[in-house]
């Protein structure tokens, strides 16, 4: 099972739309009426009560995690980076549950009309991820043909010669570490091409700042 899983997501859309996808990326979407099982000692037993909780996507986005801003003819474009659980499919595509509260990638994709556009890649068990979500024709599942999982990386490293120490560490026949080994094989084989958001004519010089300090801008306009 994979630990952490690092990741680059763009989004594409109307302004407020990116805005209150963001806020769900960030955890503090619009409460939800949910149950949770809690146990009483003065009954002895659980008993399930009644919350209110912020809608949220699986975990994946932070206060701290660095996001670039574009803003032309009343859209706003968005370049998140950071690391989320496991992978991108586990962690953010395959999640409606929690009562309703956990919301997937896919759903928020075809509700606020906003396009997706993520790249993954995990070091552990070895794999990269890509995936495309068109906004409103995104479907339930949110696959397609354009949507893959790579794994076999490590057999490709394995064809150069190289071998993992007790440490978890690419190395080669003389025992010396490989720096980024995994990291630029994923390159090498699966290179990360934008394919969908990436025109010269909306990306370019933005305002960099980072999830937390965007969302908090924003939060009085929240509803």
């Amino acid at each position: 099972m994979a630990n952490t899983c690092s990741y680059e997501m763009r989004l594409a859309g109307e302004r407020q739309n990116v805005i209150d996808v963001l806020h769900f990326i960030e955890g503090h979407g619009p409460l939800v009426e949910s149950t949770e099982e809690v146990f009483d000692k003065n009954i002895g037993k659980s008993k399930t009560i009644d919350s209110l909780q912020p809608c949220y996507v699986g975990r994946c986005g932070y206060d701290s995690s660095p996001i670039k801003i574009i803003e032309k003819d009343g859209k706003m474009y968005a370049d998140l980076s950071d690391e989320c659980a496991w992978s991108v499919i586990t962690a953010m595509i395959d999640r409606d549950e929690d009562g309703g509260a956990c919301k997937s990638l896919t759903t928020l994709a075809s509700k606020y009309d906003v396009k997706m556009e993520i790249y993954s890649i995990e070091c552990g068990v070895g794999f990269s991820e890509y995936y495309f979500f068109p906004g409103k024709d995104t479907a339930e599942d949110g696959y397609s043909e354009d949507n893959f999982e790579h794994e076999g990386v490590g057999d490709a490293l394995q064809d150069d010669g190289l071998t993992k120490n007790d440490d978890g560490e690419w190395v080669d026949s003389d025992g010396n570490v490989i720096e980024n080994a995994f990291e630029d094989k994923v390159m090498e084989l699966f290179p990360w091409e934008w394919r969908q958001l990436n025109g010269d004519e909306w990306w370019g010089e933005g305002e960099t700042t980072t999830l937390g300090k965007f969302i908090e801008e924003f939060r009085a306009s929240w509803e």
